[in-house]
C-alpha cells in the first residue's frame, strides 16, 4: 500500500496570485510529467475544450478559478488551454 498526503494551504491574496503560487509548488513536482505520459495518448481524442464555453460557465459559477487557471498557465509556461485541460476539473 502507497502511502499518500494532502497539504492543507491558507492563503491570502488574489486568485491570479494564488495560482502562480500553485504553479511554483507544481514546476518541480512529478505531477505534470506523469500526467504527460498518462494522457498522452488520449489528449486529442479525449479532452476537447471548448475554451469560451468554459469561460463563460466559470465566470458565471466560481469568476475566481479563471483567474487562477490563468495564473497557472503563466507559470508553467503553458496556454491557456493547457491548464484548463490540466487543471479544470476535467470540463
Amino acid at each position: 500500500m502507497n502511502h499518500v498526503y494532502s497539504d492543507i494551504i491558507q492563503y491570502r491574496g488574489n486568485h491570479y496570485n494564488y495560482g502562480v503560487y500553485q504553479g511554483n509548488l507544481l514546476k518541480y513536482s512529478p505531477i505534470l510529467a506523469n500526467r504527460k505520459k498518462q494522457w498522452a495518448s488520449l489528449k486529442e481524442r479525449h479532452f476537447i475544450i471548448d475554451h469560451q464555453t468554459i469561460k463563460n460557465l466559470l465566470h458565471q459559477f466560481a469568476p475566481g478559478i479563471w483567474d487562477e487557471l490563468k495564473g497557472l498557465a503563466d507559470t508553467l509556461n503553458m496556454t491557456l488551454n493547457e491548464a484548463i485541460h490540466e487543471f479544470g476539473g476535467y470540463m
